[in-house]
């Protein structure tokens, strides 16, 4: 389907919603976004407010109280208590803000109020319908892709590997480790299905651009649209031929490749033919197909997104084949998710983003933080040799320094996250040193920003399905609990 048959520069707001949009899912995405995007307009008054706090003998009691009430969290006794010497250290106070907001998002979003976390089982029950027992997404660090699982495509069972660099062009050969861990899990274990069940590894894509500045692209990966494009197809071709590379016959891998409109978030999804094939130019712009099924019946609805999804398939040529049934559905399943968020954006939003530029205001590397869904929130890279995540980092690092935060002289908060496995000994400490690294490789890059307080580089560990458990490291480098 090609978009340009039918522009749609506005989609106006009403209270008609469209039949595949789920309104009780609706009011919770936008409970959890007033809630914490409240939290962090308010840090920044909240912190100008201590300083004249900052003085008499309980000054530490005073200011405490004034988080509790206006943030919802405490701060660090020590901090405060050092203010008697040099004044409020704000630059820390403002850095350890922004990451008990994002502490208390995860943790939020586990208590069931007011995002919930869907039932695990049942996601990936959803996923083995289709015969996939895992689906991988890579994308760009920017911000206004963080909310990709969560609000643009609405799939809780996708998994989302950071990239550590720019563009989604993640990392062959770490990519197939993790097919070979699946495939290893799944022979030995039976998890999540044992290897005689037919199922299906799909790996997905993601590239973005802008339609009110179609030039932009991805500006940090340059080349423009078609150039990234390009570069993410023969990306996920170099994958396919690596998992078969030596093997007597093919494996069950398949891929995909969606672009975001990051002014609108609606999706452009390249459709595959029988043979796996994608094409820059075959894909199903889900504007116009928002339009075209917003004022039918929910059933009508439904079937045209497979009718539409049969028809593109046309694109590859007239004797093209579509993929299997089990695709097909994912496909479905991603284009009515999608749907539902340009429903949401319609209604809240008025059809479109007011801040379409990127204003990111921390940056974090290492593993995803999937709960953490906020639009522009963050710049995530995934971990790497600095040789090789140090252009995305600077790039985030870069965006923060010119926005509001530092203008006002505050620093460039960056998290690092990494998960370990609470069921092997030993896997806590050796998570727990190599996040050390790559703090210290941080801090030793940025080494004249740190020593002026300009960035300040916080640690984090979390155990796989431990829920919304963080565990901080503090700055004297010994774990605590948070």
């Amino acid at each position: 389907m090609n978009p340009e048959s039918e522009i749609i520069d506005h989609i106006p707001t009403h209270q008609v919603h469209h039949p595949l949009a789920d309104l009780l899912a609706h009011r919770r995405l936008r409970a959890f976004e007033q809630v914490f995007e409240s939290k962090l307009q308010a840090l920044i008054p909240t912190l100008q407010d201590m300083q004249y706090q900052a003085m008499g003998p309980d000054h530490a009691s005073r200011i405490q109280a004034m988080a509790r009430e206006r943030l919802g969290f405490e701060l660090p006794v020590e901090v405060l208590e050092r203010a008697w010497i040099g004044g409020l250290d704000v630059r820390l106070l403002y850095a350890h803000g922004i990451f008990r907001i994002l502490a208390l998002m995860v943790e939020g979003a586990w208590r069931d109020t007011p995002a919930s976390v869907p039932d695990m089982e049942s996601v990936l029950g959803d996923l083995l319908d289709c015969d996939v027992h895992a689906m991988v997404m890579s994308a760009c660090p920017d911000g206004r892709l963080m909310g990709l699982k969560r609000l643009i495509l609405r799939l809780p069972g996708l998994q989302v590997r950071p990239c550590a660099r720019v563009g989604g062009l993640f990392d062959v050969d770490s990519q197939v480790d993790h097919w070979r861990f699946c495939e290893l899990l799944r022979h030995l274990e039976g998890v999540p299905v044992p290897a005689s069940v037919p199922s299906r590894y799909l790996k997905v894509c993601v590239y973005h651009f802008r339609s009110t500045e179609p030039e932009e692209a991805c500006l940090e990966l340059g080349g423009g649209l078609e150039m990234q494009v390009r570069l993410l197809l023969d990306r996920l071709r170099a994958f396919r031929e690596a998992v078969g590379a030596g093997l007597s016959r093919l494996p069950p891998v398949e891929t995909l490749l969606i672009g975001v409109d990051t002014d609108t978030d609606g999706i452009r999804l390249h459709v595959p033919d029988a043979a796996g094939r994608l094409d820059a130019g075959v894909f199903i712009d889900s504007r116009t197909l928002y339009r075209q099924t917003l004022s039918v019946e929910p059933r009508v609805a439904s079937l045209r997104l497979y009718q539409t999804l049969h028809e593109t398939v046309r694109g590859h040529g007239p004797a093209s084949q579509p993929p299997r049934e089990g695709l097909i559905r994912v496909m479905a399943s991603v284009l009515q998710g999608n749907l539902c968020q340009l429903d949401y954006l319609r209604l809240y939003r008025d059809g479109r983003h007011a801040q379409g530029g990127r204003s990111e205001r921390l940056v974090i590397v290492g593993d995803a933080l999937d709960e953490v869904q906020l639009r522009n929130l963050a710049w995530c890279v995934g971990a790497g040799p600095m040789e090789v995540m140090g252009e995305a980092l600077d790039l985030g690092v870069r965006g923060i320094l010119n926005g509001e935060a530092a203008r006002l002289g505050l620093p460039v908060p960056i998290l690092v996250h990494r998960r370990y496995d609470a069921k092997v000994e030993g896997s806590r400490e050796r998570e727990a040193a190599r996040c050390l690294d790559i703090c210290r490789a941080i801090e030793d890059r940025y080494a004249a920003l740190a020593l002026k307080g300009g960035l300040v580089c916080q640690g984090v560990l979390r155990a796989r399905d431990a829920g919304g458990t963080l565990e901080f490291l503090a700055p004297e480098r010994e774990l605590f609990r948070g």
